[in-house]
Order: C-alpha cells, then structure tokens, then sequence
C-alpha cells in the first residue's frame, strides 16, 4: 500500500524493534516496568522522544506513589496521630452509643473511622491501600487494649476505695485534650462500675464486696438483670 509506505508517522518493522531496543535499555536505566513502554512501541507511531517522555512519566508517577504511601506510614507511626487517636478511641469508648467494649469493638470503630475520617484526623487515602489500612486497624486494636486496661484500673481503684466516679472519670480522661467531661460520662462510667463489680465478685476476684453498688459509684434496680448481661459480655472485663 503506497499511502502506508509514504506515511512517516506510521514506523516499519525495522524501525519498531529499534525502538523496542531502546526503550528496553531506557527502561532498565529508569528501573521500570517495561509492558507499558513497550505497548506504546508497538502502535507504531512512537519516536524516541515519545518512548523518552512515556518512560520518565511512568517513573515519575510510581516514585509518587511510593512517597505518598510513604508519608501516609509515617503518619500512622508518628507519636502525634497516635495520642489523637487515643483520644477519639477513648471519646467513643465512654459513648452511650457503644454497646461492647472488647467484642467487636474494634471492628465496629474501623468502620466508623472508615465513614469519618476527618473526625480522627486520618488520611482517607490509608483506605484505598490494603497495607495501611491493616496497620491502622493493628494501631486501633493496641489502642483500645491501652483504654481498656487504664478503665480496668482506674474502675477496681474506685470499687475497692470506694472513691467518687466523678473523681475517677476526671483522672480517667486526664491529658485528654478536647474531651469534656459530661453527665453522660459519669453515667456510663457508673454502669461500667457496677458491672465489672458484679463481674468480680461472681469470678470470687474480690470475695468482700457485696453486690449492691454504693451511692459513689451509682446504682441499679435490676441487679439480677445486669448481671446475666455481665456474665454474657465477660470477656469485656478479662
């Protein structure tokens, strides 16, 4: 076909495995897979120019693929965004919303950082990367395991004390920045209370309470009740 021949910007045979040769060695300099280069090649319309902007465009945009993943790790490792996040974890924790502690808390809250990201101040691009996804939710599981031992403490403290819940949600959230204390907190720092007192006393931990929970620390009308639930959600307290 003599159009075809007199076409320039249509590249015989010969010219296509030149440029295949180069674009392979261009490739190697720039450590870059070379299937995308070489599909450029293989239209036929490519000059050493075009396979030279193809292969620095192709470098370029995995090199910022690799910073952004890089600044989103650092992020989550950072000593900054994980004392925020202990914060947030710790606002949801005491929210009457809640409705475990411990089984499957961990993955009700990824979901809700999922929808919020903004509220705890995390990237959203750490959900599209399976990897930093993971790590955050490794992140979240330490975290909550921390609240959880600090709440253990600080609720054995007022039972075995007998100290005002009041007091003890103060030193609880103490350092806590943002975090106002309301009456909600205290109310479900009160039900915390007598739940794991309940809970101690029927696994024999603290033989001298009694099951009726002081004026300090709150109280419950149906104690029968509450503890069939303790004993339902133990695990919550182990």
């Amino acid at each position: 076909d003599d159009s075809a021949e007199n076409d320039l910007t249509q590249l015989n045979p010969q010219y296509i495995k030149q440029l295949k040769l180069f674009a392979k060695r261009h490739c190697n300099t720039l450590e870059i897979p070379e299937k995308t280069v070489m599909e450029f090649v293989d239209t036929g319309k490519l000059f050493y120019m075009l396979v030279d902007m193809k292969a620095t465009m192709t470098k370029y945009e995995l090199t910022q693929k690799a910073n952004q993943f890089q600044g989103l790790q650092d992020t989550l490792w950072s000593k900054d965004f994980e004392v925020a996040l202990q914060n947030h974890l710790l606002a949801c924790i005491l929210s009457q919303n809640i409705t475990a502690y411990m089984t499957e808390a961990q993955h009700h809250i990824m979901k809700f950082i999922s929808k919020h990201p903004d509220i705890f101040k995390v990237p959203a691009a750490v959900f599209e990367d399976a990897e930093l996804r993971s790590q955050l939710g490794k992140l979240v599981m330490k975290l909550l395991s921390t609240i959880h031992s600090q709440i253990r403490s600080q609720l054995i403290i007022s039972i075995t004390k007998k100290t005002c819940i009041i007091d003890m949600t103060k030193a609880l959230i103490l350092g806590s920045s943002g975090l106002e204390v309301e009456a909600a907190h205290w109310n479900r720092m009160s039900f915390l209370c007598c739940c794991l007192r309940i809970f101690l006393i029927s696994t024999e931990s603290y033989p001298h309470l009694s099951v009726s929970c002081n004026a300090e620390v709150g109280s419950t009308d149906n104690v029968e009740m509450m503890y069939i639930m303790v004993q339902q959600t133990s695990a919550d307290f182990t």
